[in-house]
Formats: C-alpha cells, structure tokens, sequence
C-alpha cells in the first residue's frame, strides 16, 4: 500500500496531530496488517496509532497519555472527512 502524503486524510491527520503539539511524521515501513486487504480493493488506508515499544513482544506496551491523544487527533480528523462542522 502507498497512500500518498497529499492524500487528504494524511493532510487531515498530520494537521491534528500538529494541533496538539506533536510534530508529525510521514513515513513508511516494511510489514503486513489489515490495511493490505483494503489497499488491494483499492481503498486508500492510513497506519496511524500511539507511541509505545516492543511491538508484538512479551512486554509490549503503548503511552497512556499517547491513547488519549490518538484518539482526539482520529476524532477531529475523522470530522474533518466527513465534513461535519
């Protein structure tokens, strides 16, 4: 999958994710998830999640306050894409 970074619920994400102080990345990475059987239909997908470590191992964990964030910035952005104002 290879959304571009002009898509506009990249632009949407990375605008929010600004909005409450973060710097936003845009980059790629090597890996598989759902966001493949999506891509292969042709639907644009966005990997997009909180900040933690040691992912798929025995002490994987995920930033409480990173949660709370996430879940704001997918909110606006989410409203953002469906126009709601």
């Amino acid at each position: 999958m290879n959304t571009p970074v002009d898509h506009p619920l990249v632009r949407s994400l990375m605008k929010r994710k600004a909005m409450v102080g973060k710097a936003p990345q845009a980059r790629g990475f090597v890996a598989v998830c759902d966001a493949a059987h999506y891509a292969g239909a042709g639907v644009d997908g966005v990997i997009f999640g909180p900040s933690g470590d040691g992912f798929h191992g025995s002490d994987e964990y995920v930033e409480v306050e990173s949660v709370v964030e996430t879940a704001k910035v997918i909110a606006a952005s989410v409203i953002d894409w469906c126009g709601i104002r």
